[in-house]
């Protein structure tokens, strides 16, 4: 039995955690299971070609709002050149189920979280069994969808999920600004904010979290241990927490400040509500080696967060909390949002005075989409046209957004505040900080996620460069290796022997790794990279850092590492 899953790819991050997701719990169950990304552009009968080249018994796709046309028109035309069974989940199933009901050619909705829906689906397919509607998916049945909508399936503790699955993509590493090449990852899937204008809120009310003391946060423990095997086998620069509110809990953050360093290493940045965070939180977090926090501002006038969208956060709050941030040697990052519901030219101009009062480091601009299941985008009229596309595209209302005034203000003001934010941009998008697009003319990307804009086809986001699995082709000339044996201190000087001996090294792009091996034959790895940015592995010297491979450093191999840190000294990385 063979599952596709298809997935579209946002073009500012070119990885989709619900694909992941349910490709691991696939794959970990042992079922036949192949993945295709969507970009914008592509055309319809192109994806059409690949899913019948597969040859799916199963064809699964998640999607948001945004991308509602292009699922459409190609679902009819696969039931109609195929008998898979077609299954189709995501933010927009969960919260418009009805509506995705109406379309054509789809056997099945997802509601809610869907690994053990999905599960349940593969599991009944191999069997030769066609499945009745359950938690978590509402299935077809004399072909309409006759039975009640389910609820949606008892939320799984997160640690006892399969881990995503980072292969769907020719490489899970984003590449951001400053030589940054990040993973995304999460430790939890709940927030205690219930803001007008997120999704956040209503996915939970469906999951059943808003009415639980339930947090579902991974255990520091947990998730070092998996952010360690994914350290060695991608070789981040940094880790990036997509969670929509990290952790805040005392006891789990001085956990983390414990045992983060030591057992991953790396640096990493995070989303915190202002409200969340003290002196002592910051501090923990700095310990645990945070380098940036993301912010969401979204207003400058209080009265608006406080009434509209229902952030209750005071101006001394966010002025305060980003003042300690600061003190800790954090970097703090703002997201903002204008053309908002009942938002005047006055309240606009607030937010741009708060962000050159406070000065953040880097800020990202947002206009207002509404978005269903929210409290602000319900009373929107979004379209929804109904006639088939030729290509996959966002829906007007998100190409369209950057062009239509959706606030209070005037059609003069508005044109006026969007010259403004385009400014503000501007001036971040020069040092490299205001979007992770990082160019100057891309500042309507920000201000606008959905728009279609220009694109990497496929093909050439499969060829950006990524720290490959070193193999024979890499591995150091014996020359090479002898030289830097003696210059990190492996070579017998004729003293005592020394505790390591290297026994092999790899070169490649951007690292170094040496194999290490102890007195007693125990194999060790060790990776030297060039610093980027203020990120940092365990040790850093001025050109270059220095991690291990592993969640536990011993104390003679952590002495080992700090002699390195002293020999190399101000060695460039190139001359290693």
């Amino acid at each position: 039995m063979k599952t596709l899953i298809l997935f579209p790819l946002n073009r500012d991050f070119a990885f989709n955690t619900s694909a992941a997701a349910v490709a691991g719990v696939a794959r970990h169950h042992g079922f036949e299971c192949e993945v295709y990304p969507i970009e914008d552009g592509q055309r319809v009968e192109r994806v059409l070609e690949k899913v019948l080249a597969y040859d799916p018994d199963i064809v699964c796709a998640t999607m948001m709002t945004r991308d509602i046309l292009g699922f459409r028109t190609l679902f009819p035309l696969i039931k109609k050149h195929s008998k898979a069974f077609t299954a189709i989940g995501g933010y927009h199933t969960t919260v418009r189920p009805r509506q995705v009901a109406e379309w054509a050619g789809i056997d099945a909705i997802g509601i809610g979280e869907g690994e053990r829906a999905i599960l349940a689906l593969l599991r009944t397919h191999a069997q030769g069994r066609r499945i009745a509607t359950i938690p978590g998916l509402w299935v077809r049945s004399a072909g309409r969808f006759v039975d009640p909508i389910p609820v949606a399936d008892p939320e799984l503790d997160i640690a006892d999920l399969p881990p995503w699955d980072y292969s769907i993509v020719s490489s899970p590493l984003i590449q951001a600004e400053a030589g940054r090449s990040f993973l995304p990852t999460r430790t939890s899937r709940t927030c205690p904010f219930a803001c007008h204008y997120c999704t956040v809120p209503a996915w939970e009310a469906t999951n059943g979290l808003r009415n639980k003391k339930f947090v579902n946060v991974r255990t520091v423990q947990h998730l070092c241990r998996e952010l360690a095997r994914l350290r060695d086998q991608y070789h981040p620069t940094d880790i990036e927490f997509w969670d929509p509110q990290f952790p805040f809990a005392n006891d789990w953050l001085e956990e983390l400040a414990a045992r983060f360093p030591v057992e991953v290493g790396l640096p990493f940045r995070a989303l915190m509500h202002p409200k969340t965070l003290n002196q002592e939180r910051i501090q923990l977090l700095a310990q645990a080696g945070c380098t940036q926090l993301y912010h969401g501002l979204e207003s400058g006038d209080v009265d608006f967060r406080k009434t509209v969208l229902n952030k209750a956060c005071s101006d001394d709050d966010i002025v305060r909390t980003i003042a300690w941030v600061k003190d800790a040697g954090i970097r703090a990052s703002a997201f903002l949002m204008w053309n908002m519901p009942g938002e005047t030219r006055s309240q606009a101009e607030k937010t741009i005075e708060m962000v050159q009062t406070i000065g953040f480091d880097q800020i990202r601009v947002n206009g207002y989409i509404p978005l269903p299941g929210t409290v602000l985008g319900d009373p929107s009229t979004v379209e929804f046209p109904d006639e088939p596309v030729e290509t996959f595209e966002p829906l007007p209302e998100w190409r369209d957004d950057r062009h239509q005034n959706r606030s209070a203000m005037s059609d003069a003001d508005y044109r006026i505040m969007f010259a403004e934010f385009a400014k503000l941009h501007d001036r971040y998008a020069a040092q490299g900080d205001a979007a992770r697009l990082g160019e100057r003319d891309q500042w309507t990307a920000a201000l606008d996620a959905g728009d279609a804009g220009a694109r990497d086809s496929l093909d050439d986001h499969a060829k950006r460069p990524v720290a490959p699995a070193f193999d024979a082709s890499h591995r150091m000339p014996a020359e090479r290796l002898q030289r830097l044996s003696a210059m990190l201190g492996f070579a017998d000087s004729g003293g005592s022997p020394p505790a390591f001996r290297l026994e092999d090294g790899f070169a490649q792009p951007g690292a170094l790794t040496l194999v290490l091996v102890d007195s007693d034959g125990n194999e060790q790895k060790i990776i030297l990279r060039p610093p980027a940015g203020n990120d940092h592995f365990y040790l850093r010297t001025e050109h270059c850092l220095i991690s291990y491979e592993g969640t536990h450093c011993s104390k003679p191999f952590s002495e080992m590492l700090e002699s390195i840190r002293e020999r190399i000294g101000e060695v460039p990385f190139e001359e290693l």
